[in-house]
């Protein structure tokens, strides 16, 4: 924890501070970033002389470092800051302004919010667009608007007729998130339009205004090639809690890797804000099964506060115990939640032998302790948490099936009337199969869904 600057200390580390960003030669300190923050009227006034003095690409630095520092704290007050590159000649400054700006403070700078809009700069009229509908939307649910809020709208309104391009995009965006109805045109013709942008756009809006009229047209985007257009309409489905398109989130998990990371957390998160039981059994697995991969660690529990907030919900909905709607757009390859859960392992398994995320104890190499060795094998102790077994826990009978040193439980001959598939074997099987292969190019995704097709 930051301890509190004198007035002396801050006064000397604005001074040292705008030293660095002039010359761009090194990082400032933390108390030089905290010099910039709450400043009392004797400090903003030796802040303005300062400001007055930097260069062009200096303000720039400047607003490069408070941003990054914003991001670790955002307890920090930079409102002195922000205001003077509001009203700056350079447009790079007005767009780091823009974006240092907290939606929270963003009442004391509606004057200028309001004149951004018009920017003869594209990138600030959109950026000013947006900061203008986050302050908006997180009051219009108030019961009575106050007249800042109402004067803020009326701005939005005043551009709608000539706003074109990423500018309308913007303005759409703003005016879902104040509940305005003049958002409804804007979205129709944008999610009806050829433009990739304009559709991904409208698909946020969407998101924003949680009008479930819009259902249909999330569903059908959810079968969309376009990784942007199929990110927001994964967004759109999490949160308009649509059952509807469970199923289908549930494939594109499966199938996970052939997109891009974000997509992966917003499968998660979307699933997440539906809520059911199928959703809290592949949270739970996922939880276990990607535990080493700190990218996912922090969306996982916020995908866990998610759901409980949507279960908490659902509660106390009367009509929350009806069967989910089935879902005409997904043709489901699982018979039953036990046998997704199998099948997105061995995609898990892939997935993070390729990244080099196996621990050693998931190798099977742990020193006299035997671990699983792999996450399908894990499943075998992730289904104590629910009702009925994934599989047979019946004796291993391992004279059938070959010895670690005997690969002929391969052949085709030596299987029960249920064929056996990967995450059967033991861990010496395993260890076996690996050994065999060691130093070849070999195709374990095509192998392991030779081995799960039924025969």
């Amino acid at each position: 924890m930051m301890r509190i600057l004198s007035h002396d200390e801050k006064k000397r580390f604005l001074k040292t501070a705008a030293e660095k960003v002039r010359a761009a030669s090194e990082a400032l300190s933390d108390a030089e970033i905290q010099s910039f923050s709450d400043l009392d009227e004797a400090e903003r006034s030796l802040f303005r002389e300062i400001w007055l003095t930097l260069p062009d690409q200096a303000r720039i630095n400047l607003f490069e470092r408070l941003l990054e520092a914003f991001e670790r704290d955002d307890l920090f007050d930079f409102s002195t800051v922000i205001r003077a590159g509001l009203d700056d000649p350079e447009a790079a400054v007005r767009l780091l302004a823009l974006k240092l700006a907290p939606a929270d403070a963003c009442g004391s700078f509606l004057q200028p919010l309001t004149e951004l809009i018009h920017d003869r700069n594209e990138a600030v009229r959109v950026m000013a667009i947006r900061v203008l509908g986050r302050y908006i939307g997180e009051r219009v649910t108030a019961r009575k608007v106050q007249p800042r809020v109402s004067e803020a709208i009326k701005a939005l309104e005043s551009i709608s007729r000539d706003a074109c391009g990423r500018t309308g995009w913007a303005l759409m965006e703003a005016l879902a998130l104040a509940e305005n109805p003049a958002a409804d045109a804007m979205i129709s013709k944008a999610i009806h339009g050829a433009d990739p942008a304009g559709v991904a756009a409208a698909l946020r809006a969407v998101r924003y205004s949680l009008d479930d009229r819009w259902t249909e047209n999330v569903l059908a985007f959810l079968d969309e090639e376009d990784p942007e257009i199929l990110a927001e309409a994964i967004g759109a489905a999490g949160a308009l809690r649509l059952k509807a398109a469970r199923e289908t989130l549930m494939k594109l998990l499966l199938n996970f890797e052939k997109f891009d990371p974000q997509i992966l957390a917003g499968l998660i998160l979307a699933l997440a804000n539906i809520g059911g039981s199928a959703t809290k059994k592949i949270l739970s697995f996922l939880e276990e099964a990607l535990s080493e991969d700190s990218d996912l660690i922090e969306i996982l529990e916020e995908a866990r506060d998610l759901f409980e907030i949507a279960e908490y919900e659902r509660s106390l909905d009367p009509g929350s115990d009806e069967p989910d709607e089935p879902d005409d757009s997904a043709e489901a390859e699982w018979d039953s939640d036990e046998d997704y859960l199998d099948q997105l392992a061995l995609k898990i398994d892939l997935y993070l032998e390729r990244n080099g995320l196996l621990t050693d104890e998931d190798d099977g190499e742990t020193d006299g302790e035997e671990g699983p060795s792999s996450t399908a094998e894990t499943r075998f102790n992730f289904d104590s948490a629910y009702d009925g077994d994934f599989y047979d826990d019946g004796d291993e009978e391992e004279d059938e099936y070959g010895r670690p040193d005997d690969l002929s439980f391969l052949d085709s001959g030596a299987v029960r009337e249920k064929k056996r598939t990967f995450m059967d074997w033991t861990d010496e099987e395993v260890a076996a199969f690996r050994a065999a292969h060691e130093g070849e190019n070999f195709d374990w995704e095509a192998f392991i869904n030779e081995s799960g097709d039924a025969d």
